[in-house]
């Protein structure tokens, strides 16, 4: 699995969303443009040499890119040629149905527009031939404007079979698939995809899950309690509070022989479209759908009145699953050629009868049981197995405890981007500061619901600092696995022009300030590119020094400081008469050289091979711009004389580094007309750290080590 951060392409992963047979699925942003988000599907590293695996990625590309629908999540790119081959998605920004029914029963003048929904993108999939075959509340998402998004189609199948994808599972989630699942053969997609809508509207309309998945037991025996619990069940009914038609449809969706059951998206749509609202009974049966289907014992002799619950024979259980579940994946999915080629008839709802139905008595007690006669061992170990499978699945449903209840904190991760790893910052959450990692911040056990992430870029950040940029952001953090990651962007802070008034200097001094030394002729000068802090200024005229502190605050433009310092003329007399003469000695900024010329460059490059074109891209100390039009250390023709381009940063630094280093940010010249041997900007350095300075006096210190430009040039120290 890729982790936030890790690059995707043009996408920068933020946090992983899901993961099965063939990839993973991550939520992206641009790393241009971090506002535009995406849900990328990543192929697996291990199948990106399989040739039939990669045509089965292009191929769910290509059928789910040409799916036109306003609740269907959108393929929008698919790229192989990418180091990692991946499916661009539109990203659905909301709340998985999973989570909105751990927070209770929707009201059903809420609930119906989502049924409608649903129906809709499931009529229109089928429509176009394809069957989703995992249809569950996590799949499904609501956004914050009530659209609800259809997502995953990781198992889904064409209308011949042909499963566009080969997932680590062959089937659905187990909660969600129908009865029928366990015999593939007589599976059909259609309904499937009907039932298991059935059941997450019901759980919409209750809050409370249709077939929880027990804790007891391995994978394969929970996996197969449930379907055991499903092969008779009744339909399922969301209560007598709601209309009479909105139960009739729910039970239609999810009886449990395909056969009863409401046959396609579109009788669901046909259905939705003429409900009766108004019509609530809570005393209404339906004659033709018994209230409780028992298919064996749930009690054996003697447990009666004890309390305890049935525990199946754990070995038997086990060879049972196996013996299904291998089954199920060794059968092929061959649909009826019939069932394809012609639209089938509605099923009829069952009608809603005025009379009430007596409960059915409980089912008697289990007789002791029978010796094995000679010969029929076999027969009976698998009547014994079945036995033991229903009457434990059984016992486990009738006595399974409500929904463990939904976690009320999760883990939260903010990583923050826009400001390279050694700038300071701070991140609280709510105030409380997390620990850093890089520019990844971690907080433990935070509460569901809205929060404020602060992020404070400077050092020595109090509430009264000025020089430190605050960037705030709301988050909710919702129910989910792992820990929800958060992405806010800032700004690096920016270098300003101090603009220095000393009106009570009356001589000739220099200003020591972040680490430069600029000269005060009457009492006024300038000190460039100063970042935001807290500094402290010495004045040095000579034998006499003051000091005043300097505050840059976060911002863009030049500031305006005025010193507090009084310095009078110093006056020497020489022989016998009055002469005035300034003592104090002037510290001027040394100019650098003259921009670097191609000719200069290519005689370096000779004996400098690992920063000839091709080396120093593979060895990432220049992008793909570096020396275009160069062949090997030779420049461009008829171009020896001018001043270098298309150069790194990186470049330029090994080249000045036996001639004093590249030349400081302040250096002279600080302004110069752009010319054939002067280019519009030059890189420079700033306590070593990347800089460039622009013709019009305008620098920078966002600069990155291989960014490489046709409009920038450099000069060395030396």
């Amino acid at each position: 699995m890729l982790e936030p951060g890790d690059q995707i392409d043009i996408w920068v992963v933020e946090q992983a969303l899901g993961q099965g047979g063939m990839g993973s699925v991550y939520r992206c942003h641009n790393k241009n443009a971090q506002r535009i988000k995406a849900a990328i599907k990543v192929l697996d590293p291990s199948l990106n040499r399989i040739a039939t695996a990669q045509a089965r990625f292009i191929r769910e590309a290509e059928i789910l890119f040409a799916l036109e629908h306003p609740n269907i999540v959108k393929v929008r790119n698919v790229r192989m040629d990418a180091e990692l081959p991946y499916l661009e998605m539109e990203f659905v920004e909301g709340k998985n149905l999973e989570d909105r029914i751990f927070d209770g029963a929707l009201d059903f003048d809420d609930a119906l527009p989502l049924l409608k929904q649903a129906a809709s993108a499931l009529k229109y999939m089928h429509d176009c031939g394809i069957r989703h075959r995992d249809i569950k509340p996590s799949n499904i998402i609501l956004q914050s404007d009530g659209t609800l998004k259809l997502v995953d189609f990781g198992i889904a199948t064409e209308q011949d079979g042909k499963t566009i994808t080969e997932s680590g599972q062959n089937f659905g989630s187990v909660s969600y698939a129908p009865p029928e699942w366990i015999e593939p053969d007589d599976l059909d997609p259609v309904k499937w995809d009907v039932y298991s809508l059935g059941v997450v509207f019901y759980e919409l309309l209750t809050g409370r899950f249709g077939f929880p998945i027990s804790g007891i037991g391995t994978s394969r025996q929970k996996a197969l309690q449930v379907m055991i619990a499903k092969q008779s069940h009744p339909p399922l009914d969301p209560g007598g509070h709601l209309p009479v038609d909105l139960r009739t449809l729910v039970r239609a969706m999810t009886r449990s022989d395909p056969a009863e059951r409401m046959s396609d998206a579109e009788a669901i749509c046909t259905y939705l479209d003429e409900l009766d609202l108004e019509r609530v009974d809570d005393d209404a049966s339906f004659a033709d759908e018994p209230e409780f289907r028992p298919t064996a014992p749930t009690w054996y002799p003697g447990i009666e009145g004890t309390g305890e619950t049935m525990v199946p024979d754990s070995e038997a259980l086990e060879a049972a699953a196996a013996e299904i579940l291998a089954g199920a994946k060794k059968k092929k999915v061959e649909p009826d050629p019939a069932k394809a080629q012609k639209k089938t008839e509605p099923a009829p709802v069952s009608p809603v009868v005025e009379k009430k139905v007596e409960p059915a008595p409980p089912p008697p007690p289990v007789a002791d049981p029978v010796p094995e006669p000679a010969g029929s061992k076999a027969p009976l170990i698998a009547t014994a197995v079945v036995l033991l499978g229903l009457a434990g699945g059984a016992a486990w449903w009738f006595t399974q405890e409500p929904p463990v209840e939904a976690p009320t904190d999760r883990d939260v991760a903010v990583i923050v981007t826009g400001v390279a790893a050694d700038v300071p910052l701070t991140v609280t959450l709510d105030g409380t500061p997390g620990t850093a990692n890089g520019t990844k911040w971690g907080f433990d056990a935070t509460a569901l619901g809205p929060h404020k992430v602060q992020v404070v870029v400077g050092e020595d950040c109090t509430d009264e600092a000025a020089w430190c940029g605050r960037f705030d952001q709301k988050v909710v953090v919702a129910r989910g696995d792992g820990a929800q990651t958060e992405t806010v962007a800032v700004t690096a802070p920016t270098a300003r022009d101090v603009v220095v008034s000393a009106p009570g200097v009356k001589r000739k001094a220099t200003l020591k300030l972040a680490g430069q030394e600029v000269e005060l002729a009457k009492g006024e000068g300038t000190v460039t590119a100063v970042l935001p802090g807290r500094y402290e200024g010495v004045l040095d005229a000579g034998a006499d020094q003051a000091k005043q502190e300097l505050i840059v605050p976060w911002g863009d433009g030049p500031v305006t400081w005025e010193l507090d310092i009084e310095l009078a003329a110093e006056v020497k007399t020489s022989g016998g008469g009055g002469t005035t003469t300034d003592t104090t000695p002037t510290a001027a900024t040394t100019a650098a050289k003259s921009p670097v010329s191609n000719a200069s460059f290519s005689a370096w490059l000779g004996s400098h091979a690992d920063w000839q074109r091709d080396a120093a891209i593979e060895a990432s100390k220049a992008d793909g711009n570096y020396l275009k039009g160069w062949d090997g250390a030779t420049p461009p023709a008829g171009k020896e004389s001018q001043a270098i381009v298309n150069v790194s940063w990186s470049a330029a630094n090994a080249y000045c580094s036996g001639r004093g280093g590249l030349a400081a940010l302040d250096a002279a010249p600080t302004t110069w007309s752009e010319s054939s041997s002067s280019p519009w900007h030059e890189y420079r350095q700033n306590d070593g750290k990347p800089a460039w300075r622009r013709s019009d006096g305008g620098v920078s210190t966002n600069v990155g080590r291989s960014d490489t430009r046709a409009f920038i040039g450099f000069r060395c120290a030396k």
